[in-house]
């Protein structure tokens, strides 16, 4: 065990110097990528045992991987570059209530179905649109499940991560265009 928590103890040494280097432009440009990287190298293995799975397939699990490594390695990030102690709860994440998350999550699925309904509405009663009658209960739950991932997704990098590390590096004026063009690019 000993030699385990020593390597253990090196390895994030290593990862809190490469963090918090003089150069703080640069974890920020490699970060991704890397995770990116480790989610196909993980993904490997998976490929040369189930062979029949295809390429979409195998890249969607990378990126899955991915934003989990992201999400497991954020708290770290946020220790070592913002000396924030909590990230999650400082995000919001886990300081609400139960009440307060099913009320403020109904309120936005009620708002989001809504404006969904007026699109959808909108679409078929003109020439564009055209009801083939047909429902798949499959498609449907993808559908569901990717808007709500997706979103969530897009939020913790872009709104979290992003967004804090610019602030960091700049001025929060110049950080929010800047978040905002490469939001606008991905």
């Amino acid at each position: 065990h000993y030699r385990e928590r020593k390597l253990n103890t090196q390895i994030l040494l290593k990862w809190n110097n490469w963090l918090t280097q003089k150069q703080r432009w640069v974890p920020l440009i490699i970060y991704i990528p890397l995770l990116y990287f480790l989610g196909w190298i993980i993904v490997l293995p998976i490929r040369i045992l189930w062979s029949n799975l295809q390429e979409n397939e195998l890249s969607l699990l990378s990126t899955i991987i991915s934003f989990l490594l992201f999400i497991t390695l954020l708290p770290g990030w946020a220790k070592a570059r913002w000396k924030e102690e909590n990230y999650f709860a400082t995000m919001g994440l886990l300081s609400y209530s139960k009440i307060n998350f099913i009320r403020y999550l109904f309120r936005g699925l009620s708002c989001s179905f809504g404006l969904i309904f007026i699109v959808l509405f909108s679409v078929l009663l003109t020439p564009w649109g055209n009801w083939l009658g047909a429902f798949n209960f499959g498609i449907a739950l993808n559908a569901i499940l990717l808007a709500f991932l997706v979103g969530f997704a897009e939020e913790v990098i872009f709104r979290g991560w992003l967004l804090g590390e610019l602030i960091n590096l700049t001025n929060p004026k110049l950080a929010i265009i800047l978040e905002s063009l490469i939001f606008s690019l991905v």
